[in-house]
């Protein structure tokens, strides 16, 4: 559960920790103007304007730094702010953070800082997991979608949802508690449009695990059918062990390749056996067959110089998981595809380009740029709403039981509410601060 506390002044580093030329500590609270008026040699700075000087404590220069002073509401968090520019050696930072905390700060939480501006209304729920999701973004397809949903745009489809729900709870509402007849094709025009939204929202979606996270992709098949040379060409260094011997990797390896700026997490393991000779083979596959059932995509490998009976990939996915079966070995002479088959040479690269397109294919990336990525979560909220407009739309169809009719615009409403930061779960705000890193 999240335990930050409303009303200090809080400090930490905003940068990462280690050596750099620069770093910068932020301060926020009610006693920022305060402390960097005490700290900083020339007094508090002149608002918004980035101010060179030194900071001072017990007397002695701690560093010459460049400091700006944020007045409520105009900052970040919303309350009174302040950003400390330094030379980004650990000691300079420790130091300017230690004299801010003698002087009435103490040390943020992670995600502090955010949680603030999600208190003070400077953002809203969505807006501040797109904060932590930028901060760690690897490819250009998180940042691309981070950057979106920090902009707003996200928020605006659930604000719209919600507001489509108020307008009908507010007629049904007045006509329980007035008598003022309310008009049931608006009402009715309004709930439906919400549900039709909020279920077009969470079914066009993306996971935002794999445009966070990448795609799972489990390379699989028989032994000695080329798997491992195939996990080091897609990733584009030799992390698998290759020998000649059938066999040869017997535990799980894993590598991130990135294709067009989306991440695929491979995984290479040993290959699949009925009949276990012994108990690291019987490991191996068992190792194999657990990855398999989490993962988004299985590439079955096959021997096309040895084709028979495990050409068919075994049935070890997840439901709707995506199979890709790739025969290897092309560039030898026996080889011998099936017509249409998709064919490649691992060794030497040999249509592994195409082989790359196909799991571009099955990327958030080739869906259509009006999509948007969802948590599980945020799927669910929306789903749930969904089934509480539909019982709302029967209610005021019939003309009786306006009440329940009420009551299941509220759970709706509520649902997407909780999706801005309205009413939240305590521990749900923990699982998504908890991502925070300090001085964010």
């Amino acid at each position: 559960m999240i335990h930050f506390r409303e009303g200090d002044t809080i400090v930490a580093a905003a940068t990462p920790p280690g050596r750099g030329a620069l770093a910068i500590v932020r301060v926020s609270g009610s006693g920022t103007a305060d402390i960097l008026g005490r700290m900083f040699d020339g007094g508090l700075p002149e608002p918004r304007k980035a101010t060179a000087g030194t900071i001072i404590a017990g007397g002695n220069v701690i560093d010459r730094t460049v400091a700006v002073y944020y007045p409520s509401p105009g900052s970040y968090t919303g309350e009174e702010a302040a950003e400390i520019t330094c030379h980004g050696g650990p000691a300079v930072v420790a130091k300017i953070i230690e004299t801010a905390v003698r002087l009435g700060a103490r040390p943020a939480e992670p995600g502090e800082f955010t949680w603030r501006a999600l208190l003070s209304g400077k953002m809203d729920l969505v807006q501040a997991q797109a904060v932590a999701d930028i901060t760690e973004a690897d490819t250009e397809l998180a940042r691309r979608d981070a950057a979106a949903r920090m902009e707003g745009e996200l928020s605006s489809k659930f604000t719209a949802i919600r507001t489509a729900l108020l307008d009908a709870a507010t007629a049904v509402e007045a006509d329980i508690d007035f008598e003022i007849e309310y008009d049931p094709p608006e009402v009715k025009k309004l709930l439906g449009g919400a549900a039709d939204t909020a279920r077009a929202l969470a079914e066009s979606s993306v996971p935002r695990r794999l445009v966070r996270d990448g795609i799972s992709v489990a390379i699989m098949g028989p032994p000695n059918a080329g798997k491992s040379t195939l996990f080091n060409r897609l990733l584009g260094e030799d992390r698998a062990i290759i020998t000649a011997v059938p066999g040869t990797t017997t535990d799980r390896v894993e590598g991130t390749a990135v294709f067009d700026g989306v991440p695929f997490r491979l995984n290479d393991s040993c290959g699949l056996v009925n009949n276990a000779s012994n108990e690291i083979e019987a490991e191996g596959d068992r190792r194999s067959r657990e990855f398999a059932a989490r993962a988004d995509v299985i590439i079955w490998v096959v021997d096309s110089t040895n084709p028979g009976p495990g050409d068919e990939p075994p049935d070890v996915g997840r439901p709707g998981a995506e199979v890709l079966t790739v025969y290897n070995k092309i560039d030898l002479p026996e080889a011998d595809t099936p017509n249409g088959a998709h064919a490649v040479s691992a060794l030497t690269g040999e249509n592994v380009d195409l082989l790359v397109g196909k799991l571009l294919k099955l990327s958030p990336a080739a869906g259509p740029e009006s999509s948007v990525s969802l948590a599980e979560r945020e799927r669910v909220a929306l789903l749930t709403a969904v089934s509480h407009i539909e019982k709302a739309v029967s209610h005021t169809e019939t003309g009786r039981y306006l009440d329940l009719a009420a009551e299941e615009i509220r759970a709706a409403s509520k649902a997407v509410g909780a999706l801005l930061g309205d009413i939240t779960p305590d521990e749900v705000l923990s699982e998504i601060f908890s991502s925070f890193c300090v001085g964010k």
